[in-house]
């Protein structure tokens, strides 16, 4: 096999990864994120079926925030380890966001405010498709806490790091950041080896 030498890059999931979506979507349902949380972690762990817990379909559950206002999405509270895992990857490679916004021209704004307010106004590392598997190459890493996407990023030729959540199934990994540093780090070693050859 012949490998190319590419600059590598890599993309980070927003939505459960950097910032709290799901707790955010629990609470536009007038329900309490803690006790839902809690329950879907005992009740439904390593799957992405916690919405059953409030008697929603998929569908009810996760789409009701794709209608939501701008303010929703630019207010999603980011997790407590955002820094340190955003520092963490962007020591081993330039990172760029990727997130999938729907057809939702109000998701797109508040996720891009969400950045701005974090990174300033002139910020642009950001790509917003559903269609990620499409960034996939030898030399890119994806990090996202949805498995499909994961996979379909490998399927493409690219890496893609699992980040560990209830819903995944590497949730029983407790220091998310060492895992996915390390996972990521290993992915691009093995990539620039391959560039090298």
């Amino acid at each position: 096999m012949v490998c190319k030498r590419m600059k590598p890059v890599i993309f980070l999931d927003m939505d459960g990864v950097c910032c709290d979506y799901p707790r955010a979507v629990i609470d536009k349902h007038g329900r309490d994120p803690d006790e839902v949380l809690a329950a879907w972690a005992r009740e439904h762990r390593g799957k992405p079926d916690g919405y059953k817990i409030i008697g929603l379909s998929a569908t009810l559950f996760w789409n009701a925030a794709d209608h939501k206002e701008e303010s929703f999405w630019a207010n999603i509270e980011e997790y407590p380890w955002f820094r340190s895992l955003y520092d963490g990857l962007s020591a081993l490679a330039p990172v760029l966001f990727l997130s999938s916004a729907g057809d939702n021209p109000r998701a797109l704004s508040g996720k891009l405010k969400w950045l701005q307010a974090r990174f300033g106004e002139g910020f642009q590392d950001y790509v917003f498709t559903l269609h990620k598997h499409q960034l996939a190459r030898e030399n890119a890493v994806l990090v996202d806490d949805y498995e499909v996407f994961v996979e379909m990023f490998r399927e493409a030729g690219g890496k893609g790091v699992l980040f560990p959540q209830t819903w995944g199934s590497n949730h029983h990994i407790e220091d998310k950041i060492d895992y996915t540093l390390k996972e990521v780090a290993a992915h691009l070693h093995a990539a620039n080896r391959c560039g090298s050859a």
